[in-house]
């Protein structure tokens, strides 16, 4: 039986599972996967615009904590402040605000219609911005049940992932970001495998629907068994 789906998913694996046929699996095997959609990938999706028009239009709610960046931080490492949030982002958000689907950040900029607690817990006096401070949205999820509503066809396994179109420049020949992201969600649908054997079986029909040309045996099975000794250490037999 499929494994229940989170209750909630970030936004960044929302744009996977829209545009690539991911299923979602909990955000702390995702973040271990690294996978990440292309520019062109994010450009060309009509049903990843459809998704930015149910945000912007507040038919779809996301929520998310607030981070922030103070004058001459890293804008890559916000630091969260853990006090305040989750918030439900405001639908004018998304007209305005910054986004980054792969990290699923939503980056708040001046003018953006904010809940009053907000401007109190962050001081966003008027000066905020001028003085080259920024704050994000972070990590933005979406409820999974709003998400099915709105987009009926993903209930479709991971196994059946359309075969994805290589967008601009020359493409490496295998996609293994993908990959890992398959292999970590056939292991939260079927379970840590009993053998190395099995798993290799199920990714090697993975890679017979997803791709024009199958890596070969040996670096298939090597693969699997670096990807199951990392996750054995990190997640736990």
């Amino acid at each position: 039986m499929p494994s229940e789906l989170p209750n909630q998913v970030s936004l960044a694996q929302v744009a996977l599972w829209i545009a690539r046929g991911i299923r979602p699996v909990p955000e702390q095997l995702f973040a271990r996967t690294k996978v990440r959609l292309d520019e062109g990938e994010l450009g060309s999706n009509d049903t990843l615009r459809r998704l930015l028009a149910l945000l912007a239009d507040g038919e779809l709610t996301a929520t998310a904590k607030i981070s922030v960046v103070y004058e001459g931080e890293d804008p890559l490492t916000p630091v969260p402040v853990p006090q305040i949030g989750p918030f439900e982002v405001p639908s004018s958000t998304w007209y305005s605000g910054d986004i980054r689907w792969n990290a699923s950040t939503l980056e708040i900029t001046e003018g953006i219609d904010l809940p009053g607690e907000l401007f109190d817990a962050l001081d966003f006096s008027g000066d905020f911005f001028a003085w080259g401070n920024r704050a994000f949205f972070q990590p933005v999820v979406l409820p999974t049940d709003e998400v099915l509503s709105a987009f009926p066809a993903l209930t479709s396994p991971v196994s059946g992932a359309p075969v994805r179109t290589n967008v601009g420049g020359r493409p490496a020949k295998y996609d293994w970001p993908d990959f890992y992201a398959a292999a970590a969600a056939w292991i939260y649908e079927s379970g840590i495998p009993k053998t190395q054997a099995d798993m290799v079986k199920a990714m090697a029909q993975w890679c017979q629907n997803n791709w024009d040309t199958e890596p070969g045996d040996t670096e298939l099975k090597g693969r699997i068994r670096r990807f199951l000794d990392r996750f054995k250490k990190e997640v736990g037999n």
